[in-house]
């Protein structure tokens, strides 16, 4: 089983993977944390990767396709399924996507621009372990220090405001598309608004997901 998640950046879809992840059993495949991993391998690919985030472009369809594909085969996904968090980013990248497997259903997590661009200016995120704060409602226990591994957190290039608008823009452009792309083949549909509470959005997931 292959779901798909998408949404403007910010708008939350890393926490609704995860909910899909831990109570649905599918495996949250964000193409955002592999390329961050390259970065941080400090080779010429990952500088590359680093520019064109920081940027607020998206690295080539060629790569991105390449990076899926190879973690799509994996025995755990053909096991647990997955949710794709940050592909397909387009149109080319949606063709590439159902030529090689089966989707079972789209969420869209809908957020307003100016809600988005607040939200991530005011997040901040774990270099080490990826875990994400914010400094109205998630933060840390110690300032500037993650909760989880104590490193210290940063605040990303691209999460602040200049960047992000570029960011937004961008998925406007490009990636929005894609959700009447798949309604037109008859993917199965949902749209869930990314600042609901947990529980909520938990709910509303659970339920939902399992009769797409």
């Amino acid at each position: 089983m292959i779901y798909i998640i998408t949404g403007a950046p910010g708008a939350g879809k890393g926490t609704i993977s995860k909910i899909v992840e831990s109570d649905l059993g599918l495996i949250h495949v964000s193409t955002g944390d592999i390329l961050r991993a390259q970065i941080q391998k400090g080779d010429q690919l990952g500088q590359e990767i680093k520019a064109l985030i920081d940027a607020g472009k998206f690295v080539s369809d060629e790569m991105i396709e390449k990076i899926v594909d190879n973690r799509l085969v994996k025995e755990d996904i053909k096991s647990s399924g997955a949710m794709l968090d940050g592909y397909p980013r387009n149109i080319p990248q949606s063709n590439d996507l159902v030529k090689n497997v089966e989707i079972e259903g789209l969420i869209e997590v809908f957020l307003e621009d100016e809600v988005i661009i607040k939200r991530l200016s005011d997040r901040r995120v774990c270099p080490n372990c990826g875990e994400t704060f914010h400094l109205v409602s998630k933060k840390p226990k110690q300032e500037n220090v993650c909760d989880v591994c104590s490193h210290a957190l940063i605040h990303r290039e691209d999460d602040k405001p200049e960047v992000i608008k570029e960011r937004l823009e961008t998925y406007h452009e490009h990636t929005a598309p894609i959700i009447n792309f798949f309604k037109e083949k008859g993917i199965s549909y949902l749209q869930l608004r990314g600042d609901l509470d947990l529980n909520t959005q938990r709910e509303f997931i659970v339920n939902q997901v399992k009769n797409l």
